[in-house]
């Protein structure tokens, strides 16, 4: 009977240790807006599948796009942001690597929009074996954020990046904002 208490004791305090999750907030790409450079919003296509992407350069820096999620929980105290991309170029490989960050503020009122700003790292990734795969990137883990103030979101793909290694275009498809509880 000791075991069984002590192993659930354990498993507890190991799950408090960690934000609760709300349902996740999507931006597509239809909804994301240029911010700096001249990316394009493209179909990225293969058969009678087509999606709707940024296309991100692998060789002109400076590219970004971005949007506003709005109905932020009340109950929320950060956010998580990943990213999903991919490519439809047959020179991908595991040996080849792409660089992203993303940039994060919040509208308070009564605070200039840059007060809430965060430049996030760069995030480097694998590319998959073949084109068309898509990947999920976490590009900030914990962002702090005041509940229910709309959060702006930047995606910049950094080719100038040593790390980018993919001179090629990536499409940017989806933005998955995650509402976490604050940590404990």
């Amino acid at each position: 009977m000791r075991r069984p208490l002590l192993s659930l004791a354990l498993f507890a305090s190991t799950i408090s240790g960690f934000a609760a999750e709300f349902s996740p907030l999507f931006l597509s790409a239809n909804q994301l807006s240029i911010a700096t450079g001249k990316p394009s919003l493209v179909m990225m296509s293969s058969g009678s599948t087509h999606i709707p992407v940024w296309s991100l350069s692998g060789g002109t820096d400076g590219q970004s796009v971005s949007g506003v999620v709005t109905g932020l929980p009340k109950d929320c105290g950060g956010v998580r942001v990943e990213i999903t991309v991919t490519t439809t170029d047959a020179a991908t490989s595991p040996a080849l690597e792409d660089v992203y960050r993303v940039h994060l503020s919040q509208m308070v009122e009564g605070a200039p929009f840059t007060e809430r700003y965060l430049q996030g790292d760069p995030i480097r990734t694998v590319l998959p074996a073949a084109p068309l795969h898509s990947r999920t990137i976490v590009l900030e883990s914990f962002y702090q954020v005041v509940p229910e103030v709309p959060l702006t979101i930047r995606i910049q793909r950094e080719p100038a990046d040593p790390a980018d290694t993919f001179t090629n275009p990536t499409g940017l498809a989806v933005v998955k904002v995650t509402p976490l509880s604050a940590p404990p």
